[in-house]
């Protein structure tokens, strides 16, 4: 008897420098040879963790912690130690999971001594998720969905004992999270199961978070949220295509707009001269954006649907672009030439003078040709050839220096020997590249 004392003595020498102790917060609580972790339902974890403590007063070297048994795993605990200085500890925790329900143990061994753990599975139904289980505190992601977009995923209640089971609740919480699930409490026979839709459909953009409680257990509901993307943009063009317009322009959408965007329209003029007063009305300028809302198949200009381009006075081509959402459309106007149009003629006399003027633009700007004809009081004319100024050279410098497009305005000043009276009306004859106009007789 005396030599089994003194070789136990010698045998747990190392054990006797630390104590095992459970902690919970602050609390430290010395753990006997065999320590009961708790009752789990299947699939979900138990943990505690463990503090392993040097009561002696030297340094001792601990060597590596290790735990055999059936759903127990060991987690924190450190791969290489070095000697544990006295009155110093080392902390690790002790993991279990199982699904088949039945008590389970396992022998944790610190320098050699061993504690037995043991814990429990009870009888209870477990939750999967495309076939795997599911376990408590586990998060169902949603991936990234677009406002107002609904995606569901099924979780499975499964019965795995040999026993009718029942599912009690099954409930979501979190905006835009909700629960489709048979009337509750619902029988799960032995080896059955039962189908839990989980949907989310976010009303708002933003990480979202949601929890989702099935038969008390507790899982986390996540989905990253973003705003609709804007559907693709058309330009449609209401009007007559030709200089010194103004065309209505609207923007209809390929789909219903899921979203509330912003988006532009820009003008181009594609010729070899520059004209200012190619603009949308409404802005003034060049671009003008517009409003999409949710719901909307056409693009909000202000409070209509439409706004006005201004085609200016240049022929040439005119594109439209319009962006919206990461889409751009465009189209194309052919801005053809034209003879010189005449917007307003006028004739007075001024003293014994005549004056004429007109306010007019020549697409082209290829002006080369004024003719004056005079007529008296019955019509007839009273110059036998037009009065010819020889204004070409003139017109070719105005245009070159000119950035409102083809648009000029003349002003013709004739004395008169004899009286004025006699004379009552004016025709001008305007001749450019791409023919003759004539503005009708302009009565004095």
């Amino acid at each position: 008897m005396r030599t089994l004392l003194l070789l136990m003595a010698v045998a747990m020498p190392v054990w006797g420098e630390f104590q095992l102790f459970t902690v919970s917060g602050t609390v430290e609580t010395p753990v006997p040879a065999v320590y009961h972790l708790g009752a789990t339902r299947p699939g979900d974890t138990l943990e505690v963790r463990f503090r392993l403590r040097n009561t002696s007063t030297a340094a001792v070297t601990l060597r590596p912690v290790t735990i055999a048994g059936p759903g127990f795993s060991l987690f924190g605990q450190p791969m290489s130690q070095p000697p544990v200085a006295a009155g110093s500890n080392v902390d690790f925790s002790v993991r279990f999971t199982a699904v088949d329900p039945g008590p389970y143990a396992a022998n944790l061994t610190v320098n050699g001594r061993i504690t037995m753990l043991t814990a429990t599975v009870a009888g209870s139904t477990v939750v999967t998720l495309d076939g795997q289980l599911l376990a408590a505190g586990a998060t169902i992601e949603f991936g990234i969905l677009e406002r107002g977009q609904s995606l569901t995923r099924r979780v499975k209640v499964e019965n795995r004992t040999t026993s009718t089971l029942a599912l009690d609740d099954a409930a979501a919480s979190g905006a835009g999270f909700s629960v489709a699930a048979p009337a509750l409490p619902a029988p799960i026979p032995a080896n059955g199961s039962l189908a839990v839709d989980v949907t989310c459909k976010p009303e708002k953009a933003g990480f979202l978070t949601g929890s989702l409680s099935i038969d008390g257990r507790q899982y986390r509901l996540a989905v990253l949220a973003n705003e609709p993307k804007a559907p693709r943009p058309a330009i449609a063009i209401n009007g007559t295509v030709r200089s010194g317009e103004q065309i209505a322009i609207e923007v209809p959408l390929a789909e219903t707009s899921r979203a509330n965007a912003t988006g532009t329209l820009t003008v181009e003029l594609r010729a070899p001269t520059r004209d200012d007063a190619v603009v949308f009305t409404a802005s003034g300028r060049k671009t003008i954006s517009f409003e999409v809302r949710e719901g909307d198949r056409k693009a909000q200009f202000g409070s209509g649907e439409r706004t006005l381009l201004q085609t200016g006075t240049t022929a040439g081509t005119l594109v439209v672009k319009g962006e919206l959402g990461g889409y751009t459309e465009q189209f194309t106007m052919v801005i053809a030439p034209e003879i010189v149009r005449v917007d307003s003629g006028r004739a007075t006399r001024e003293g014994r003078n005549l004056v004429v003027q007109l306010n007019a633009f020549d697409n082209t700007r290829t002006l080369s040709r004024l003719a004056y004809t005079f007529y008296d009081a019955k019509g007839a004319a009273i110059n036998a050839n037009p009065v010819v100024p020889d204004v070409t050279a003139d017109f070719r410098r105005y245009f070159d220096g000119s950035t409102l497009g083809g648009a000029f305005g003349v002003k013709a000043v004739f004395p008169v020997t004899g009286d004025p009276a006699q004379v009552s009306a004016v025709e001008v004859e305007l001749k450019n590249d791409t023919g003759v106009t004539r503005t009708g007789r302009l009565a004095f």
